[in-house]
């Protein structure tokens, strides 16, 4: 399921662009400066979809060797509309895409929210980032 428009400034004005998310680019990544806790992405839909989970593409994989150099996310919290969420875990060493199932939800809305991240390897460099290289939303089969 595509969603229609990603929108979310990172907290210290600089980082890619939300629309990223949604180019299906592998050379494009979201990037925010920092541990990223606290970050917000949220994503609309043209019409409200059914959702039965969410894959993603954790941490830098468009540039070479920037994977483990920047931190990777380990924790991350989806809300819909109707205000029920649920937390994603992800293996930090993982550059593969991972996935999450849940109970089938219908939405116009999602907001993605940084829970935790690994930590920094040069914190205060520009390695010091957190990114997401792809994402899809999972629609029933």
């Amino acid at each position: 399921v595509a969603a229609q428009y990603a929108s979310g400034d990172c907290r210290d004005g600089a980082g890619g662009a939300p629309a990223t998310l949604l180019d299906d680019d592998p050379s494009t990544v979201w990037r925010c400066r920092g541990d990223g806790v606290g970050e917000v992405v949220d994503f609309s839909f043209a019409q409200p979809v059914h959702l039965v989970g969410i894959r993603l593409v954790n941490g830098n994989t468009a540039v070479p060797d920037r994977f483990l150099m920047e931190r990777r996310i380990t924790a991350i919290r989806w809300t819909f509309a109707d205000g029920s969420f649920f937390d994603q875990g992800f293996a930090p060493s993982e550059s593969s895409p991972q996935e999450v199932r849940f109970p089938e939800t219908t939405t116009a809305l999602a907001r993605m929210e940084i829970l935790s991240t690994t930590p920094g390897v040069d914190e205060g460099t520009a390695s010091d980032s957190v990114s997401i290289s792809s994402l899809e939303f999972l629609a029933p089969a």
